[in-house]
């Protein structure tokens, strides 16, 4: 599992001045507003702007007076993701690195200093604001799913700009909450330079299937000429691990994609993705390397991840592999540990 060395560091993204100074002006208003103090998690509301034609969820942070901002959730996956949160009342975020590596959140958070990144003191200092002398400063990141936090680009600088104007305004329409049926959500909808609020029900939200794997008829020739016996059972899936990448455009979580012998635990030499690619090509691949250099092939092979399943399943079809779905895989759990306990030192 090797990752080519970058020949070049990610780039933060272009904002406009004028979009900055538009953001900072309007994170000292949400500031003197304070929202927190009548609204948190189960206060959250929706924000759709018409021009840009994207919709989000907000959740204003300092309830607990030690994080302060917002946490804006982009489209239907972010407002699922953050659903799982509260009802698992934050356990999820905090034990479940893979949960946390595909979040889909516009950040804003009034922190100290020393966690402010190079890249943020940049942009703090470009708007014109102090950098020193003060015990928070403001800071915006980008949260998409499989990446590392990162500056925002321009469309979602104006859009986090969207999000702050509504948590203020949600902040005066609080009593609004005490109305709503169950299951129904305020949304602030901007549209012709004017904000008007509706009540809705969000649709529910999946992740899309993922495209299909294939396996190559010479790749399916020479496995039956090798006569490989079957046996067993393998385990398939994928996580994340605490490090980074930087050879794209912005930095991603390390992605791997393990096959694992369910009854000796041993590892197939697992592969790193990119966000960009395919779980299930990727899983392919693995796969048939495995194949190439081992004499045995299992009767079947386990997922807890459907969408995987799924997509990988014409293949194994092809090889006579059954596929079955499993709520845990022990194997593949003790790879994840071992693997990230490793890359965590």
């Amino acid at each position: 599992m090797k990752h080519k060395k970058p020949t070049r560091l990610p780039i933060p993204p272009k904002v406009a001045p004028q979009t900055w100074q538009a953001l900072f002006e309007a994170a000292d208003e949400y500031m003197e507003a304070e929202p927190w103090l009548n609204m948190g998690d189960a206060e959250a509301f929706g924000v759709y702007d018409a021009t840009l034609g994207r919709s989000g969820w907000g959740v204003a942070l300092g309830q607990i007076q030690e994080t302060f901002g917002l946490a804006f959730y982009q489209e239907r996956e972010g407002l699922a993701k953050f659903q799982e949160i509260v009802t698992t009342h934050g356990d999820l975020f905090h034990r479940d690195y893979d949960f946390l590596a595909t979040q889909n959140i516009l950040n804003f958070n009034w922190v100290p200093k020393n966690e402010l990144h190079p890249h943020d003191v940049d942009i703090i200092k470009s708007v014109g604001w102090p950098t020193s002398g003060e015990k928070r400063y403001y800071q915006f990141q980008s949260y998409r799913p499989g990446y590392l936090p990162w500056p925002l680009d321009e469309n979602e600088a104006r859009f986090m700009l969207r999000g702050l104007e509504a948590g203020m305004l949600m902040s005066e329409k609080v009593s609004v909450f005490k109305t709503i049926q169950p299951g129904m959500m305020p949304m602030w909808i901007f549209e012709k330079d004017d904000w008007h609020l509706a009540i809705v029900k969000p649709d529910p939200w999946e992740l899309p299937p993922l495209e299909r794997a294939v396996l190559l008829e010479s790749a399916l020739a020479r496995f039956q000429k090798k006569n490989i016996v079957q046996r067993g059972t393998w385990e398939a899936g994928h996580f994340y691990l605490p490090g980074q990448v930087m050879d794209m455009d912005r930095p991603y979580h390390m992605h791997v994609v393990a096959l694992v012998d369910s009854e000796s635990t041993y590892a197939f030499p697992p592969q790193a993705m990119r966000p960009t690619d395919n779980e299930a090509e990727v899983l392919r691949k693995v796969l048939v390397g495995a194949l190439e250099k081992e004499s045995v092939m299992p009767y079947e092979m386990a997922f807890s991840d459907l969408r995987l399943m799924q997509a990988v399943t014409p293949v194994l079809d092809k090889l006579g592999i059954k596929a079955v779905l499993k709520p845990s895989l022990t194997g593949l759990e003790i790879l994840k540990k071992g693997m990230r306990e490793h890359f965590s030192k």
